[in-house]
Protein backbone atom coordinates (compact mmCIF):
# COMPACT_ATOMS: atom_id res chain seq x y z
CA UNK A 1 0.00 0.00 0.00
CA UNK A 2 2.69 2.19 0.79
CA UNK A 3 4.59 1.51 -2.61
CA UNK A 4 0.95 3.17 -4.15
CA UNK A 5 1.12 6.00 -2.16
CA UNK A 6 4.37 6.73 -2.97
CA UNK A 7 3.93 6.41 -6.89
CA UNK A 8 0.29 8.75 -6.57
CA UNK A 9 3.19 11.10 -4.77
CA UNK A 10 5.44 10.77 -7.25
CA UNK A 11 2.58 12.11 -9.99
CA UNK A 12 1.15 14.88 -7.87
CA UNK A 13 4.84 15.96 -7.02
CA UNK A 14 5.74 16.84 -10.49
CA UNK A 15 3.16 20.06 -10.61
CA UNK A 16 0.78 18.84 -13.21
CA UNK A 17 -2.37 16.22 -13.45
CA UNK A 18 -2.26 13.09 -13.75
CA UNK A 19 -3.70 13.38 -17.27
CA UNK A 20 -0.44 14.92 -18.38
CA UNK A 21 1.88 12.43 -17.19
CA UNK A 22 2.74 9.08 -19.32
CA UNK A 23 2.90 5.68 -16.49
CA UNK A 24 3.98 2.51 -17.75
CA UNK A 25 4.11 -0.55 -15.72
CA UNK A 26 6.49 -3.49 -16.00
CA UNK A 27 7.00 -6.63 -14.73
CA UNK A 28 10.37 -7.12 -13.97
CA UNK A 29 9.70 -10.51 -12.07
CA UNK A 30 8.38 -11.59 -15.31
CA UNK A 31 11.03 -10.59 -17.34
CA UNK A 32 13.63 -11.81 -15.31
CA UNK A 33 11.82 -15.13 -15.05
CA UNK A 34 11.71 -15.25 -19.02
CA UNK A 35 15.63 -14.20 -18.79
CA UNK A 36 16.22 -17.56 -16.97
CA UNK A 37 17.78 -20.95 -18.74
CA UNK A 38 18.29 -18.89 -21.63
CA UNK A 39 22.08 -19.02 -22.75
CA UNK A 40 24.98 -19.48 -20.83
CA UNK A 41 24.11 -17.36 -17.62
CA UNK A 42 21.30 -19.50 -16.91
CA UNK A 43 23.25 -22.91 -17.53
CA UNK A 44 26.48 -21.27 -15.06
CA UNK A 45 23.57 -20.82 -12.40
CA UNK A 46 22.40 -24.49 -12.83
CA UNK A 47 25.98 -26.04 -12.87
CA UNK A 48 26.73 -23.97 -10.06
CA UNK A 49 23.58 -25.34 -7.86
CA UNK A 50 23.95 -28.69 -8.81
CA UNK A 51 27.56 -28.38 -7.85
CA UNK A 52 26.68 -27.11 -4.38
CA UNK A 53 24.05 -28.99 -3.50
CA UNK A 54 25.70 -32.93 -4.23
CA UNK A 55 27.36 -32.46 -0.44
CA UNK A 56 24.22 -31.85 0.67
CA UNK A 57 22.27 -34.43 -0.94
CA UNK A 58 25.36 -36.70 -0.10
CA UNK A 59 25.27 -35.93 3.59
CA UNK A 60 21.45 -36.16 3.81
CA UNK A 61 20.92 -39.73 2.17
CA UNK A 62 23.95 -40.32 4.87
CA UNK A 63 21.70 -39.52 7.65
CA UNK A 64 19.06 -41.32 6.27
CA UNK A 65 21.20 -44.30 6.90
CA UNK A 66 22.03 -43.82 10.21
CA UNK A 67 18.15 -43.45 10.80
CA UNK A 68 17.77 -46.77 9.25
CA UNK A 69 20.23 -48.26 11.08
CA UNK A 70 18.89 -47.03 14.45
CA UNK A 71 15.70 -48.05 13.59
CA UNK A 72 17.00 -51.38 12.68
CA UNK A 73 18.51 -51.43 16.05
CA UNK A 74 15.71 -50.39 18.01
CA UNK A 75 13.50 -53.06 16.79
CA UNK A 76 15.64 -55.75 16.73
CA UNK A 77 14.53 -59.27 18.56
CA UNK A 78 16.23 -60.54 21.03
CA UNK A 79 17.71 -56.98 22.08
CA UNK A 80 21.43 -57.03 22.02
CA UNK A 81 23.91 -56.37 24.64
CA UNK A 82 23.88 -52.51 25.35
CA UNK A 83 20.90 -51.63 23.06
CA UNK A 84 20.24 -48.54 25.12
CA UNK A 85 23.42 -47.02 24.93
CA UNK A 86 24.29 -47.91 21.12
CA UNK A 87 20.45 -46.18 20.68
CA UNK A 88 21.90 -42.99 22.68
CA UNK A 89 25.03 -43.15 20.60
CA UNK A 90 23.12 -43.53 17.25
CA UNK A 91 20.68 -40.66 18.66
CA UNK A 92 23.76 -38.05 19.39
CA UNK A 93 25.72 -38.72 16.59
CA UNK A 94 22.54 -38.41 14.26
CA UNK A 95 21.57 -35.11 15.42
CA UNK A 96 25.05 -33.74 15.23
CA UNK A 97 25.07 -34.77 11.65
CA UNK A 98 21.79 -33.03 11.15
CA UNK A 99 23.18 -29.66 13.11
CA UNK A 100 26.49 -29.90 10.58
CA UNK A 101 23.54 -30.63 7.84
CA UNK A 102 21.96 -27.18 8.33
CA UNK A 103 24.55 -25.85 8.82
CA UNK A 104 25.95 -26.56 5.70
CA UNK A 105 23.00 -26.07 3.38
CA UNK A 106 23.05 -22.72 4.89
CA UNK A 107 26.25 -22.20 3.71
CA UNK A 108 25.31 -23.44 0.41
CA UNK A 109 21.98 -21.25 0.17
CA UNK A 110 24.01 -18.13 0.79
CA UNK A 111 26.66 -18.89 -1.47
CA UNK A 112 23.79 -19.82 -4.14
CA UNK A 113 22.11 -16.35 -3.59
CA UNK A 114 25.85 -14.75 -4.00
CA UNK A 115 26.54 -16.54 -7.52
CA UNK A 116 22.91 -15.92 -8.47
CA UNK A 117 23.24 -12.15 -7.96
CA UNK A 118 27.05 -12.17 -9.81
CA UNK A 119 25.07 -13.48 -12.33
CA UNK A 120 21.85 -11.22 -12.20
CA UNK A 121 23.68 -8.30 -11.98
CA UNK A 122 23.97 -7.75 -16.13
CA UNK A 123 20.88 -8.97 -16.39
CA UNK A 124 19.32 -6.80 -14.17
CA UNK A 125 21.63 -3.71 -16.11
CA UNK A 126 20.31 -4.92 -19.46
CA UNK A 127 16.96 -4.60 -18.30
CA UNK A 128 17.35 -1.17 -16.68
CA UNK A 129 18.82 0.07 -19.50
CA UNK A 130 16.09 -1.57 -21.65
CA UNK A 131 13.27 0.21 -19.94
CA UNK A 132 15.03 3.78 -20.03
CA UNK A 133 14.82 2.92 -24.12
CA UNK A 134 10.93 2.42 -23.52
CA UNK A 135 10.41 5.48 -21.70
CA UNK A 136 12.52 7.52 -23.99
CA UNK A 137 11.10 6.03 -26.98
CA UNK A 138 7.04 6.32 -25.37
CA UNK A 139 8.11 9.97 -23.54
CA UNK A 140 7.00 8.12 -20.35
CA UNK A 141 7.33 10.37 -17.10
CA UNK A 142 7.25 7.11 -14.95
CA UNK A 143 7.81 3.57 -15.18
CA UNK A 144 6.82 1.63 -12.27
CA UNK A 145 7.04 -2.17 -11.31
CA UNK A 146 4.11 -4.12 -10.86
CA UNK A 147 4.45 -5.16 -7.56
CA UNK A 148 4.50 -1.10 -6.83
CA UNK A 149 0.71 -2.21 -5.02
CA UNK A 150 -1.60 -0.36 -7.56
CA UNK A 151 -5.07 -0.47 -7.19
CA UNK A 152 -6.11 -0.80 -11.17
CA UNK A 153 -3.60 -0.68 -14.02
CA UNK A 154 -4.61 -0.18 -17.34
CA UNK A 155 -3.90 -3.14 -19.46
CA UNK A 156 -2.16 -0.98 -22.22
CA UNK A 157 -0.03 0.45 -20.06
CA UNK A 158 2.45 -2.94 -19.90
CA UNK A 159 5.45 -2.36 -21.99
CA UNK A 160 7.21 -6.42 -21.08
CA UNK A 161 6.69 -6.83 -24.74
CA UNK A 162 8.85 -3.98 -25.64
CA UNK A 163 11.34 -4.01 -22.63
CA UNK A 164 11.65 -7.75 -23.68
CA UNK A 165 11.84 -7.01 -27.23
CA UNK A 166 14.70 -4.58 -26.50
CA UNK A 167 16.53 -7.23 -24.42
CA UNK A 168 16.36 -9.77 -26.99
CA UNK A 169 13.97 -12.29 -25.63
CA UNK A 170 10.64 -13.61 -25.72
CA UNK A 171 8.28 -13.85 -22.43
CA UNK A 172 8.47 -17.18 -21.91
CA UNK A 173 5.25 -16.71 -19.28
CA UNK A 174 2.36 -15.95 -20.72
CA UNK A 175 0.19 -14.55 -17.96
CA UNK A 176 -3.56 -14.29 -19.22
CA UNK A 177 -3.45 -11.29 -16.43
CA UNK A 178 0.20 -9.47 -16.03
Amino acid sequence: MRSTFVALALLGAAGTSASEEKVGVVDVDRLLFSTRGLGPLGDELDAFSRLQLKPIQERAFFIEAKRAEYRELLYMVPAPQGRKEQLQKLVDEIETLERQLQEAAAEVERRIAQKEQEISAPIHARMQKAIDEVAAEGGYTYILRRDASLLYIQPDAYLDEAVAKKLGISLTVDWANP
